[in-house]
């Protein structure tokens, strides 16, 4: 869409492009250590129910995706996934299978939801600066 409405050029899309999938490349690893070992208590969860937040998550992501989508509206699948598997964790073990507090990642991606518009606001601003000072 970028290039199509000529706002940039392909060399300066293809730029951006290349920045934002090597960071997501070199923090991917670190997110799914994150959802895996450090938003559920896991011995809280019943073996034979471990599956259960997974699926959660997955059918949040289907169903939030899609009317998200629908209607237009941006989202984040990584937030929609956490929020459904700390929601399976209560619905299965009550809010003490959810690690709650400053100190775990819960907290801090619910922190990151709302700080991280106001970042990318500022850095997108900054990269699209940098890159029509040449023009």
């Amino acid at each position: 869409a970028s290039i199509g409405s000529r706002a940039l050029s392909p060399r300066k899309a293809i730029i951006i492009a290349v920045i934002a999938n090597m960071a997501g490349a070199a923090t991917g690893l670190a997110v799914a250590r994150t959802i895996g070992n450090e938003i559920l208590v896991s011995e809280l969860i019943p073996r034979q129910l471990e599956y259960v937040p997974v699926m959660a998550g997955l059918a949040s992501v289907i169903v939030w995706g899609t009317i998200a989508t629908y209607y237009g509206l941006p989202v984040s699948i990584t937030h929609g996934f956490i929020a459904g598997l700390a929601a399976a964790g209560i619905a299965l073990a009550g809010s003490g299978a959810v690690m709650w507090g400053w100190g775990y990642r819960l907290s801090q991606t619910l922190a990151a939801v709302v700080t991280a518009p106001v970042v990318g606001f500022i850095g997108g601003f900054v990269v699209m600066a940098i890159l029509f000072s040449n023009k």
